[in-house]
This record gives C-alpha cells, sequence and structure tokens, in this order.
C-alpha cells in the first residue's frame, strides 16, 4: 500500500502495513483498516424504542452503537447475524 507517504492522524512518515491488510503509524498508533467487506446492521425495537449496544473498543469506546458485523462471504446475510 504506497497511497500514504504521512500518518493521517499525525503526519508521521514512521508507519508499517502489516499483513498488506491495515496501516499502522508506529509513532501515533493511529490504524487504518483498507478492506472493502459489506456489513449488516440489525436494529432491534421494542415498543418504540430502539436497542444499542456500548462500543468496548476504540474509536469512540463507550459510545452507543448499532448491533453490527461484517458479512462473510460463505454465508447468508440471515445467518450473519445469528453468530
Amino acid at each position: 500500500m504506497s497511497f500514504f507517504k504521512f500518518c493521517p492522524s499525525c503526519a508521521s512518515t514512521h508507519f508499517s502495513f502489516p499483513d498488506n491488510r491495515r496501516f499502522l503509524c508506529d509513532d501515533c498508533g493511529f490504524t487504518y483498516y483498507h478492506n472493502i467487506a459489506a456489513a449488516v446492521a440489525i436494529i432491534f425495537t421494542f415498543e418504540d424504542r430502539v436497542l444499542f449496544t456500548v462500543r468496548n473498543v476504540d474509536p469512540d469506546k463507550v459510545k452507543k452503537d448499532l448491533l453490527c458485523g461484517l458479512i462473510l462471504t460463505h454465508k447468508v446475510i440471515e445467518g450473519n447475524y445469528l453468530k
């Protein structure tokens, strides 16, 4: 991945591309995952209320989020949110 010349977060030139899947800055720890994948989100409702999850990792740790995830290529969409 040669499209990065500087870290988008701190402008450092000290970075790597572990496994050719992500950009990792050695100075500030910024991580950018470059993967194009379909995702699915589920919205649970009960009595006009929406169920949210709480994020457990950064970015935005402890903020509210929808229950979601990547779609596995060998599964149908319905099977992905059951996992």
